[in-house]
């Protein structure tokens, strides 16, 4: 028998078009035991609550949680986690659309592979859902994603299947827009947690202009770099040192922008030789 995936999909002012979207993309999975929990954080956002009340009414494995007061990502995300009863969690962001085999074909590489926390490829759309670029990439494993991560992050947070023993351990923290680097970084340290990155697309991104990464991306590269630090020492970043940001000139911003673009050529180039050695190791294997 399957185990049972929680998945959480945490709401804030997507517009609804989207939120329809995402939320049927998941009730139409062919992964039957699932539960479909949703947090919204914005309660003034009436159409939602109304459009989400009504799907919690229509099907008995759907729940609503409505915060009464902004909550931020991190503990909307943490009360999710706390309110699920699946043995597996599985993220969804509210104007993303999974393929309808996402949690099948995530669940079958799991088990099949032994691991505990996965992610993938995913095809990115613009905000009126047209492709702007088809991803397919090798499937890697748990010691070339923990290779991948000191340099940047391979594992799409959108796309996350993980045991709920792991997040409920962990716990987001309060470092937005880098909580799931973060978290990563801690799970890093844990010998026990075993990673995959499924190639195949299961998920269609949505690329937003207005997300935090993109109002500041100057904070976004901080952050990253500082958690990609933690990585390579084996440590934990300190949410004090993770959070502390202070506004550059208009020459630091630009210095540290085009380290961004430094780092973002590094992360490529690594990810690129770590898939060329396992796309190696597979036609040798093959040829013997």
């Amino acid at each position: 028998m399957n185990d049972k995936i929680s998945v959480i999909i945490p709401v804030y002012q997507e517009k609804l078009t989207h939120i329809e979207q995402s939320i049927n993309s998941i009730k139409n999975q062919t992964y039957s035991n699932m539960e479909i929990l949703v947090g919204l954080d914005d309660p003034t956002n009436i159409l939602a609550i109304e459009y989400l009340t009504r799907q919690e009414k229509n099907n008995d494995n759907f729940r609503l949680y409505i915060n009464y007061e902004n909550l931020g990502l991190a503990e909307n995300l943490n009360k999710l986690i706390q309110k699920s009863t699946g043995k597996y969690v599985a993220r969804m962001d509210a104007d993303d659309i999974a393929e309808k085999n996402r949690l099948e074909k995530q669940y079958k590489f799991l088990i099949e592979n032994n691991l505990n926390f996965v992610s993938g490829a995913y095809d990115s759309i613009d905000e009126s859902g047209n492709i702007i670029k088809i991803s397919r990439k090798r499937d890697l494993f748990n010691l070339d994603i923990r290779s991948i991560e000191k340099y940047g992050n391979i594992l799409a947070h959108p796309l996350w299947l993980v045991s709920r023993n792991i997040l409920n351990n962990l716990k987001y923290r309060k470092v937005e827009p880098a909580e799931d680097y973060d978290l990563i970084a801690r799970a890093m340290l844990d010998s026990n947690v075993k990673f995959g990155y499924l190639g195949e697309s299961l998920l269609k991104y949505r690329i937003r202009v207005k997300s935090e990464s993109h109002r500041n991306p100057v904070k976004s590269i901080i952050m990253a770099k500082r958690v990609s630090n933690a990585i390579r020492n084996q440590q934990s970043t300190n949410i004090e040192e993770l959070n502390f940001y202070e506004e550059k000139s208009k020459v630091g911003t630009k210095i540290i922008k085009l380290l961004g673009v430094i780092y973002l050529i590094r992360y490529r180039l690594v990810r690129i030789y770590i898939e060329n050695l396992r796309k190696n190791d597979c036609y040798n294997s093959h040829e013997n």
